[in-house]
């Protein structure tokens, strides 16, 4: 019976030893030089191993039957092989194509898409300016009002936000502006040189203008003039922008005119106990207080 036994154990071991094939050999490509890393597998097993730094593998299975040998590596052909897994010991000396990748066509459309400085820009017009409160209708105090900039004490310049009054820089027309501002005493804010009527709009960016702009550190503020320097047309009546403006800024000196105390350049006594005015950057020569309105003019002008 003991040698019964014996017997049974030799049987299933010798069967399991005859079920397992072992399959060796060497990867290289058409020079003939050894190919690392390259993947060995049985298709649709878990069955494989790579070559090693010679270019040699070997691994071994126990399925049997007909399985594809497959040896792949980047930039070279699958190598394919069948093979019929009886047991016996398999070798084989593999090599390897390179893949020759063709493109395709390539096809080029051409397209449009809008890169410039004003789809980046917060513009304000002329009246946006003088009518935006607590700016007392100045450029830069009406752009401290917009997200990324900030008022910083008394100082009445155009910050941008971890930057300084210096680093944005102002544009009229293309032209670099050395200084823009007004001069001041102490803990008075100074206003700009310019009254915002002058311009179409002011164009502000913190970020995104494009080379010409360049020298602003922080941000550019790009102001273009009106192309006749006098018309500037509105969708409101006289009496409507009136009671917009600041009246400490502005004044309604007649039927026709709003002037601003920044504009008036020179008073000259006239006939009929009325005043003419000189009015920077206006070539009117009879700009004229009414005679009912010199009365409130005078005690506007001696604030």
């Amino acid at each position: 019976m003991k040698q019964a036994f014996l017997l049974c154990i030799t049987i299933l071991l010798s069967e399991s030893i005859i079920a397992q094939t072992i399959i060796r050999g060497s990867v290289k490509d058409e020079s003939g030089e050894e190919i690392v890393g390259a993947n060995i597998y049985l298709e649709g097993t878990y069955d494989g191993t790579t070559s090693g730094v010679d270019g040699s593998f070997e691994f071994s299975t126990y399925e049997t039957g007909d399985h594809i040998l497959i040896v792949s590596f980047i930039g070279y052909e699958n190598n394919k092989r069948p093979l019929n897994l009886d047991g016996k010991e398999y070798s084989f000396e593999i090599i390897l194509s390179e893949s020759v990748n063709q493109m395709k066509t390539i096809v080029i459309t051409a397209g449009t898409f809008e890169a410039s400085d004003q789809s980046k820009n917060e513009v304000l017009r002329p009246l946006d300016i003088v009518t935006t409160a607590g700016a007392t209708a100045d450029i830069a105090g009406a752009l401290n009002t917009l997200p990324g900039t900030q008022t910083v004490g008394e100082e009445g310049r155009l910050f941008v936000r971890g930057g300084d009054a210096y680093e944005t820089t102002t544009f009229i027309d293309g032209m670099l502006v050395i200084d823009s501002y007004e001069r001041t005493v102490p803990n008075v804010p100074t206003r700009s040189r310019f009254s915002p009527m002058m311009f179409k709009g002011a164009s502000f960016s913190t970020g995104g203008y494009s080379a010409e702009y360049g020298q602003g550190l922080s941000s550019a503020l790009i102001l273009n003039t009106n192309s006749d320097k006098r018309t500037y047309l509105l969708d409101y009546t006289l009496d409507t922008i009136e009671s917009m403006l600041n009246p400490a800024f502005f004044f309604r000196i007649n039927r026709k005119y709003i002037v601003s105390f920044t504009s008036i350049n020179d008073i000259i006594a006239y006939s009929n106990s009325r005043l003419r005015l000189i009015l920077n950057n206006c070539d009117d020569s009879e700009v004229i207080v009414a005679r009912d309105r010199v009365g409130t003019f005078k005690p506007w002008l001696d604030r």
